[in-house]
């Protein structure tokens, strides 16, 4: 009797295994950080990658079907580079900026783990755009709070069950034309400047990992 009622619980027990593991990987919601390398693109810089520096920041995700999610960022980075002051002479120059994006983000693949779905991926390609804004001095010491497109593509891959890691390219167009606070950069007449529009791009690379929470309710009818 002892044996079959041991029996019996073992096999219940691998019954139901599967499917706990399978709604374990229902999250709706992603909190991590990120870091890597940035560069900007302006008025005393066209090549890109050059006088790169160190970019960190966090993220949350917030999943609204297995292709499509919203995403909040912040970054913390320094511009740097070098430039010709009106005696000619080669000065460097750096200014940090802290700049706060909100993405909406495309998946090219179901991002889940589900083995009864056939479309369900471990990984994914992304493409994403929004809105932000860029916070950093001026050359007065004046705070600039600067309206900024962020656009660019990325590639996701779930480590485990609620671990994520995606690395990530970030292009963002600033609305403004002094992130290097350099006042030989910015003549009154606007005349200078080596991007479309005279105005300043800053792009970053970055590797990211994420931590799944938000258990979703349990919905039969949805793939999802």
């Amino acid at each position: 009797m002892c044996k079959n009622s041991f029996r019996n619980n073992v096999l219940i027990v691998f019954m139901i295994l599967p499917l706990a593991l399978q709604a374990q990987d229902q999250y709706l919601a992603e909190i991590g950080v990120t870091a890597g390398n940035g560069y900007y693109l302006g008025d005393a810089n066209e090549m890109p990658f050059k006088n790169s520096s160190l970019v960190y920041g966090s993220v949350f995700r917030y999943r609204i079907d297995p292709r499509l999610s919203v995403r909040v960022e912040w970054n913390h980075g320094t511009v740097e580079g070098k430039y010709f002051n009106s005696t000619g002479e080669t000065l460097n120059f750096g200014n940090s900026f802290n700049a706060v994006d909100i993405n909406g983000e495309f998946n090219f693949f179901d991002l889940m783990q589900k083995s009864n779905s056939r479309n369900s991926k471990k990984y994914s390609t992304y493409i994403f755009a929004g809105l932000g804004t860029t916070i950093y001095a001026n050359e007065s010491s004046n705070t600039v709070t600067a309206f900024s497109i962020p656009f660019g593509v990325g590639f996701k891959y779930k480590v485990s069950t609620r671990f994520n890691v995606n690395l990530q390219w970030n292009m963002r167009w600033l609305s403004s034309d002094d992130l290097e606070a350099v006042n030989d950069l910015n003549n009154a007449q606007r005349l200078n400047g080596s991007n479309p529009l005279n105005k300043d791009f800053f792009s970053t690379v970055t590797l990211g990992i994420t931590f799944d929470f938000l258990k979703k309710p349990c919905d039969c009818k949805s793939k999802w």
